[in-house]
């Protein structure tokens, strides 16, 4: 099966989506990769700023690779 290209501007909302959906199934928020990293600190490089809205309301915290919030996108912390 090959690989679906998803348009840039549609990745936001696909990957808002995603989220939702992972919680409503009881998906931990915090749950860490292998390197530690969580999805915020994910939605947080990718500058997702819908998403890093949506995990901080529901209790995401970085994981321990400390990611941050690029300026300008705004949290509920």
């Amino acid at each position: 099966v090959p690989w679906v290209t998803i348009d840039p501007k549609d990745r936001e909302g696909l990957a808002l989506e995603a989220a939702k959906i992972a919680v409503e199934h009881g998906a931990d928020v915090n749950l860490p990769n292998d390197d530690g990293r969580t999805a915020l600190d994910a939605a947080t490089r990718l500058r997702y700023e819908s998403v890093v809205a949506f995990l901080t309301e529901r209790g995401a915290t970085p994981g321990k690779a400390g990611g941050r919030p690029p300026a300008g996108v705004a949290t509920n912390r």
